[in-house]
């Protein structure tokens, strides 16, 4: 496991659960994958990897390629049984904790990313609100955030947003739905309830997305986490 961001070469001081969320997603990556974490410290990207062998190592751009190695790369995934199979909404890909992301290019989106990498989520890059709704299928997404331009139509006419307002509460109620545009008022609680959000944030304030997340968790738990543990113990999950 790496101790020190090579960038600022200070050490990371991991936690006991931030190490085994990281441990986590590092084992489950495939041979030559990258996962993404950010630096405490100076917020630098830090890129860590699976090779080959199992072994975990730290990514970094620019240095020469490594000798090739006479260990046989292993074999593509075979995802025919993914595209035939009658797979039902109940087969869930369960994973570290995954953002789905739903924001046009720019840097309002690479703010809302950096704040996931930040709290160890990975997140995960909508190309369309098909896109979108087909991968909610599979995974139950942790948080999801939608930008108000994303599709270029009004909010009370957006596919995605229709979905979510649909869904069934099984799923949704474990699951943040932010809401990010340049006409709301960040945590305005009124806002979100009229939108079925659990939050709304202001362009302009995407940089604290981390710190608002968080207060969000705090929220949720004060208000229903009794509620959802008396759900869970009779089975409605």
């Amino acid at each position: 496991m790496v101790k020190q961001c090579p960038h600022c070469n200070k050490d990371l001081n991991l936690n006991e659960s931030q190490q085994a969320k990281v441990e986590s997603a590092l084992a489950g990556l495939q041979p030559g994958g990258v996962l993404k974490i950010a630096c405490p410290q100076c917020h630098k990207p830090i890129e860590l990897g699976a090779d080959v062998d199992g072994t975990v190592s730290q990514r970094k751009k620019g240095l020469p390629k490594q000798k090739k190695s006479n260990l046989s790369p292993p074999k593509p995934q075979d995802i025919k049984w993914l595209l035939s199979a009658d797979i039902k909404e109940s087969d869930e890909i369960k994973d570290i904790p995954m953002a789905l992301i739903l924001m046009p290019d720019g840097p309002v989106r690479d703010a809302v990313s950096a704040a996931f990498v930040e709290m160890f989520y990975q997140p995960i890059i909508a190309d369309s609100p098909q896109d979108a709704i087909e991968r909610m299928r599979f995974v139950n997404f942790a948080a999801t955030v939608y930008h108000v331009d994303f599709e270029g139509v009004p909010l009370e006419q957006s596919l995605f947003h229709s979905h979510i307002r649909t869904m069934s509460m099984s799923k949704r109620r474990y699951m943040q739905y932010v809401l990010v545009g340049p006409e709301f008022n960040t945590l305005f609680d009124l806002e979100a309830l009229t939108h079925s959000v659990n939050m709304v944030v202001n362009d302009k304030d995407v940089d604290n997305l981390k710190l608002f997340l968080k207060k969000g968790e705090t929220d949720y738990k004060s208000l229903f986490g009794q509620w959802v543990a008396m759900l869970k113990g009779h089975g409605n999950v």
